[in-house]
């Protein structure tokens, strides 16, 4: 059994997406025939891979500790999706001459030149690169060279589809004294995300229930102060991944509401409320983005609108509303296409092109 040793600083517990996405490979690479072992800081979870605490969230810190707890261990691949922290581990394995394969994953642009030698130096010793999408390979291959091409698999984000086989019976879960149509979005609030375009959205809208989950406190308390005119918007704060299938039960539509301002937004990222979206059969209204596009076709899974533009969202949510043939005919295909988009078959991917190297 190959043994794989996954390396983040991640703090938990956390709300961010990212935490949600390595405890899903953790646990997809342990399904396919991994020994894992996973290296962060603070982490108090049920799981099937071992965990190791690097009690620390200072990057050089958590590096010195993984070296130090990983020096005698026997190790087949080392996957990490941050570039300081693999080029430490890199850099340390090589002078001691520790021979390690290496599965990098990209997720963004680098976004200093410090970053961006970093990342050339992975590259250098990466066995296998892991880019989001087609847009994030070919800029890989531009700024780094034509070499990386072979060495590059191109994998989506994913979702645990195990935790929506049984359907969910919608509940009130929202507390709501109305039986209006509920619109719901899921995730970070960080400006890009595209919160407030949904927000100006239910302006338009004061016959539909706008429900929030996600958020940190301070971000919430400010939404709710600067909109305290509005009666159908719900701010629930952060659910945890594996609750999400009895809440979006409760959703006529879901939204995927990205910002066209921000190149991380437009061309890279492969959110995790889009599997999810998909997976619970409800229809999805998303920004007409190139990163989006990657997955949601208009028309056909999804109805995409014009990014940053309430008018048409709210255009394309009153539509969709009443005209449920098409609500249901791209829910449909939305929830066969993410078949393909599971945590473990990301995981048994990447284990194919490895036992290949």
């Amino acid at each position: 059994m190959k043994r794989l040793l996954f390396l983040t600083t991640i703090i938990y517990p956390s709300n961010l997406a990212n935490r949600v996405h390595v405890i899903n490979m953790c646990k997809a690479f342990t399904e396919v025939g991994f020994d894992v072992t996973l290296f962060a800081s603070n982490v108090d979870i049920e799981s099937t891979y071992k965990i190791v605490n690097t009690n620390s969230k200072k990057l050089l810190i958590s590096a010195i500790r993984i070296l130090q707890k990983s020096m005698f261990i026997d190790v087949d691949l080392i996957y990490c999706r941050e570039p300081r922290l693999m080029a430490v581990v890199i850099l340390f394995n090589f002078l001691i001459r520790k021979r390690v394969s290496y599965c990098f994953e990209i997720h963004d642009e680098p976004h200093t030149a410090l970053d961006k030698f970093l990342l050339k130096f992975i590259f250098y010793f990466s066995n296998v690169v892991i880019t989001l999408n087609d847009n994030l390979k070919d800029y890989v291959i531009k700024n780094f060279g034509s070499r990386l091409e072979s060495l590059i698999v191109v994998l989506p984000d994913g979702v645990d589809l195990g935790l929506y086989q049984t359907e969910s019976k919608p509940q009130n879960l929202f507390f709501l004294e109305n039986t209006n149509p509920v619109v719901i979005y899921t995730g970070s609030f960080i400006w890009w995300k595209g919160v407030t375009t949904v927000i100006d959205a239910a302006r338009k809208l004061p016959q539909v229930n706008f429900v929030f989950l996600g958020g940190r406190e301070e971000e919430i308390k400010k939404i709710v102060s600067d909109n305290q005119d509005l009666k159908n918007i719900y701010l629930l704060g952060h659910k945890e991944f594996t609750s999400m299938p009895k809440y979006l039960s409760n959703a006529d539509i879901c939204v995927l509401p990205n910002s066209k301002k921000v190149k991380v937004s437009e061309q890279y990222t492969s959110p995790l409320k889009m599997f999810e979206y998909m997976a619970s059969g409800k229809p999805i209204i998303a920004s007409n983005l190139s990163s989006i596009r990657q997955i949601l076709h208009d028309g056909e899974n999804a109805i995409l609108f014009d990014p940053d533009n309430s008018d048409d969202l709210s255009r394309k949510i009153d539509m969709l509303l009443n005209t449920p043939d098409i609500a249901k005919r791209i829910s449909i295909k939305a929830r066969h296409d993410v078949e393909q988009y599971t945590w473990k078959s990301r995981a048994a991917k990447i284990k194919s092109v490895i036992l290949n190297d």
